[in-house]
């Protein structure tokens, strides 16, 4: 499956200042819950994900990667935004995670 990825100017420039064009951003999503369920987002900086995935993401400088259950929940475009609260990833449709931090692993 194919994604389109945009990062807005300020979540550019927050990747910037902390490096992360050095090494790949997995955004990695999780399922949780019992009858219903919820998408839990990270990004983690994964510097590993180069040799271990396929399917890398370049945007300019930056290269993203996603687990099997983010490209399952995302759809085919997915907005990289960054607001006082921390990361938000969008997609066409619904906001699904704000307030993310960049993690190490």
């Amino acid at each position: 499956m194919s994604i389109w990825i945009k990062v807005k100017d300020n979540a550019m420039e927050k990747l910037r200042s902390l490096h992360a064009d050095e090494k790949v951003i997995l955004i990695k999503a999780t399922l949780s819950g019992g009858w219903g369920y919820t998408v839990d987002y990270e990004l983690i900086l994964d510097g590993l994900a180069q040799q271990e995935k396929k399917d890398l993401i370049k945007v300019d400088s930056y290269t993203f990667v996603l687990n099997d259950v983010a490209q399952k929940e995302i759809g085919s475009n997915l907005l990289i935004d960054y607001s006082p609260y921390g990361f938000v990833l969008k997609n066409e449709n619904e906001v699904l995670a704000f307030g993310l931090s960049l993690k190490s692993l």
